[in-house]
């Protein structure tokens, strides 16, 4: 029960901050999850929720999309997402990844507070490669990519262009991201089921 009114309160709050601000819900419930769950279906279950919401918040600012920024950096994610989803599957048992989540965590925080606004990038078909793969890459591994705000950011103008554009590309990229992680079997009953009872309180967040 303790668990359950823990999951609630966690997707409730990360669905509001991501419907404001466009990102967050992966970074807040995959610091909280794998405490309470096997570190695979903990990011699953965030993964699965994530899609979600994305995709509702893509059809929200759907008019708004910079189409013509998506396909490298797109592409580039969801290759490197595979990759780094075979390399957890492969290394599940290890308990670095917990250890790395938190380390990555910091780092996230450091850059909130001391770098933030700071990064120039041109909005070239290399720099979306590139930045697609940083990201796919930690979105495999972790269940999340804060690295693709800063990319957003920096290549859109507004917030309606940059939360189009974001919420499209992450869409896209959890779908291709859910469906491999069926394909791998972190994706179970026991996570549909607990992912049905948390998409209450995600709604509820979103909307609020």
């Amino acid at each position: 029960m303790a668990f359950y009114i823990l999951l609630a309160t966690a997707t409730f709050i990360a669905a509001l901050i991501q419907g404001v601000s466009g990102f967050a819900f992966g970074m807040i419930l995959v610091s909280i999850l794998p405490h309470f769950m096997m570190y695979t279906q903990a990011i699953a279950l965030s993964s699965l929720l994530g899609v979600i919401l994305t995709g509702i918040n893509a059809w929200t600012y759907h008019e708004y999309t910079v189409w013509k920024l998506l396909p490298a950096v797109t592409f580039s994610y969801i290759l490197c997402a595979r990759i780094g989803i075979w390399i957890l599957t492969t290394t599940a048992a290890s308990a670095v990844w917990n250890k790395v989540l938190g380390l990555l965590l910091m780092i996230w925080a450091v850059y909130v507070l001391y770098i933030n606004g700071q990064v120039s990038i041109k909005p070239t078909a290399k720099n979306g490669i590139l930045w697609g793969a940083l990201g796919g890459t930690l979105s495999g591994l972790f269940g999340m990519a804060p690295i693709m705000v800063f990319y957003f950011l920096a290549v859109t103008s507004g917030k309606n262009s940059y939360m189009g554009s974001l919420q499209m590309f992450f869409f896209i990229g959890g779908s291709f991201d859910i469906f491999f992680r069926f394909q791998s079997g972190m994706v179970t009953l026991d996570v549909i089921k607990t992912a049905s009872f948390a998409l209450i309180f995600v709604l509820a967040g979103f909307i609020s």
